[in-house]
């Protein structure tokens, strides 16, 4: 993994490419820089040339963006993940990996060699001392391969690869936005929503199959609109003179 001190997270949606660069300075970490690059149609359209749409948006955000020496994240969505939170019986902790792999066994609905995966060990408030909490995390290698072909084809070569719904828990821990007890995150993409409730280190994730795509689609019906002129009337529906009609038609 490259030693310098920035790093670009990249996330490839249905409806973009979003980007930000962060540096660590002064001890502290400082978003410098970010990029949103818009497909010319959703990925999941019947007509969309999916590996076209984000090779030429990788493309044209490396052609404003300089990459080197940082190091590169890019995110898989939840929907495409596997996540788990199991109690761990009173063991020492030489033996938590040896326990951990064995309930991975369990919990993972795949052969461990299918998938990626790894674990975290958590100490949520009120827990006795002996005990603990483990977070399993999975993704199939399969999957994993395809969202990384298309940074390989344009020689964008990923340090780390993270599940999306995680990464949006991370950053509600690292930046103390929760306050006191519960938080609940809500990130709408496209065609599915990461929900993610969080109170301290206990958390729990769920990828819901709805997105802003659902409510395009009902705008089509509404109005009789092709897709890509209802997507425009839900992204400035507050200054249509339908607005009131949009609105009640997403609630």
């Amino acid at each position: 993994m490259p030693s310098a001190k920035t790093v670009w997270g990249i996330d490839v949606g249905q409806c973009a490419l979003k980007a930000i660069r962060l540096r660590w300075r002064d001890n502290r970490l400082q978003a410098v820089g970010f990029d949103v690059i818009e497909h010319a149609k959703v990925l999941s359209q019947p007509d969309a040339d999916e590996q076209q749409l984000i090779r030429h948006a990788l493309k044209k955000f490396l052609g404003r963006n300089s990459i080197k020496g940082s190091t590169i994240v890019v995110s898989v969505p939840g929907q495409a993940s596997f996540t788990r939170f199991i109690k761990l019986p009173p063991v020492e902790r030489r033996k938590v990996p040896e326990i951990v792999r064995y309930e991975a066994r369990q919990q993972i609905p795949f052969n461990l060699d299918d998938v990626v995966w790894d674990y975290q060990t958590l100490s949520p408030a009120g827990a006795g001392p002996r005990e603990m909490e483990v977070g399993i995390f999975a993704m199939k290698r399969e999957i994993v391969a395809d969202y990384v072909a298309d940074f390989l084809a344009m020689r964008v070569e990923p340090d780390i690869v993270q599940m999306a719904p995680v990464a949006l828990y991370n950053f509600l821990m690292y930046d103390k936005q929760g306050g006191g007890g519960a938080t609940i995150l809500i990130d709408v993409g496209a065609e599915n929503t990461n929900l993610v409730v969080a109170d301290a280190e206990r958390v729990w994730i769920r990828p819901v199959p709805i997105g802003g795509n659902n409510f395009t689609q009902a705008l089509c019906k509404q109005f009789k609109l092709p897709f890509a002129k209802a997507e425009n009337l839900k992204r400035h529906a507050a200054e249509s003179k339908h607005a009131r009609k949009v609105f009640q038609r997403c609630v």
